[in-house]
């Protein structure tokens, strides 16, 4: 009978001390005090599971104070950490590797229980957009563009693929055709800092670019993000490939080029900000220098709003500019385009 109760304390008391150590607590701004324990964190966006209201989203901005026993797999350490709690919005942890970091929690992308890493956690997210005329009477008009974006993430990798596809014809003029394909592979060696690699191919009827490939890699910074928006910027080096389609006036013409190979360099930025009123800003760029002509550069952005309508839908106002100092024949310099359209994201 003693030996039946001493086993029973014992289970008693180990059960207690597991359940402290996963006890976790978070204050956020307001004063508001949930104990529970994290889930996960990603993007900007604190996934807690509390002991009377289950599991709750809180945004990383609205957060004073956070702490829990569970370990955590942290972007560039290959073994686990834990974490302390946060000084002055900065957030501490100890890894097992015996690193002491103290890093702005709106800086951190992603954090999860390193059991559930272990097993194999992912996340999986995308989009789909379409804008579009179709007109008929005077005038014969048919413009698509379709986009998508799937990006899939285990701990410090994403892989992000996306697709570009436009088509215009007006009268009996022959159908241009747009697209453009590109995997992207995206290492996150520290809490802010990632390495990325990209492949891609395309085309552009409008420009007379029957192929062309692209091969890129470069270090981006994750400036800041917040429930509001963020700043990442990239810096790479880009190799193009172009194949042209010349007519007929240029298969004459022995200056013309049929094949464009080059080398450039390349800095990026991608830029959100959300108003209070759920109208979200939009801003990212990329420019594009070639190592061997300093006439030869390229300038491409995009520049509008995103408006959710609920469960999933959003709208989309783009304003796409494109700029090449040193086009191919007689193409023209600038582009631009101004898009309307509707999508879903899950």
């Amino acid at each position: 009978m003693k030996a039946y109760f001493g086993g029973l304390l014992t289970l008693l008391v180990s059960t207690f001390i597991s359940t402290a150590s996963l006890a976790g607590e978070i204050i956020l701004n307001n004063g508001d005090w949930i104990k529970g324990d994290l889930t996960r964190l990603q993007d900007d966006i604190i996934y807690w599971k509390s002991e009377n209201f289950g599991e709750l989203t809180i945004e990383k901005s609205k957060v004073l104070q956070l702490r829990t026993e569970t370990y955590v797999k942290v972007n560039g350490h290959d073994l686990p950490c834990r974490i302390r709690g946060m000084d002055e919005g900065r957030l501490m942890y100890d890894c097992a590797d015996g690193d002491k970091v103290k890093i702005s929690l709106l800086s951190v992308d992603s954090l999860q229980p390193y059991a559930e890493y272990a097993a194999g956690a992912y996340d999986y997210e995308g989009k789909v957009a379409i804008a579009g005329t179709h007109s008929r009477g005077n005038k014969v008009e048919e413009d698509w563009d379709v986009s998508s974006e799937v990006k899939f993430r285990r701990g410090e990798y994403r892989h992000v693929m996306t697709l570009e596809y436009e088509s215009e014809s007006s009268d009996d003029d022959p159908v241009d055709e747009e697209y453009d394909i590109k995997y992207r592979l995206d290492w996150f060696f520290d809490e802010s800092w990632f390495w990325y690699n990209e492949v891609g191919i395309g085309a552009d009827d409008s420009k007379n670019i029957d192929e062309s490939y692209l091969l890129g890699s470069g270090l981006g910074h994750q400036m800041w993000e917040s429930h509001r928006g963020g700043l990442a910027l990239e810096l790479g080096v880009e190799y193009i490939k172009e194949l042209f389609n010349p007519d007929e006036e240029q298969k004459l013409d022995p200056t013309f080029n049929s094949k464009l190979d080059q080398t450039l360099l390349r800095f990026a930025t991608d830029f959100s900000y959300q108003f209070p009123i759920s109208l979200k800003f939009i801003h990212n760029h990329e420019l594009l220098y070639s190592v061997d002509n300093s006439d030869d550069w390229r300038f491409a952005s995009d520049t509008g709003f995103n408006v959710p309508l609920g469960e999933g839908l959003f709208s989309e106002f783009l304003l796409e500019y494109d700029y090449d100092n040193d086009p191919q024949a007689d193409n023209r310099r600038e582009d631009t385009k101004f898009k309307v359209g509707v999508g879903y994201e899950w």
